[in-house]
């Protein structure tokens, strides 16, 4: 969702400059590949932030109930509800990471 948001915004921008000159076709796109960079590495940066998560113990005070590591966010501890049980986040990334 944020590819398209941003693309979108990138062509309304180039839209409407009146004077458009080469400086700012260059910004433009300059910006329009950093977006398509971002679009390809999000997987690894969301992977990078679940295998810390598994790595490292984080002590945070609000715990979340979540059903898929989508739905996880960055300053909560998170419970994963799996077979009508709760699992804790540690035990859940473990099966991910641990094959």
């Amino acid at each position: 969702l944020f590819v398209i948001i941003s693309i979108i915004c990138i062509f309304i921008i180039f839209l409407f400059f009146y004077h458009f000159d080469l400086v700012v076709f260059l910004i433009l796109l300059f910006l329009l590949l950093k977006v398509i960079c971002e679009f390809r590495n999000h997987y690894l940066v969301f992977y990078r932030f679940l295998f810390e998560r598994y790595c490292y113990k984080f002590d945070f005070k609000h715990v979340k109930m979540v059903n898929s590591t989508n739905q996880m966010y960055l300053w909560c501890r998170h419970l994963f509800f799996v077979d009508n049980n709760y699992v804790s986040e540690k035990n859940f990334l473990s099966k991910l990471f641990d094959k």
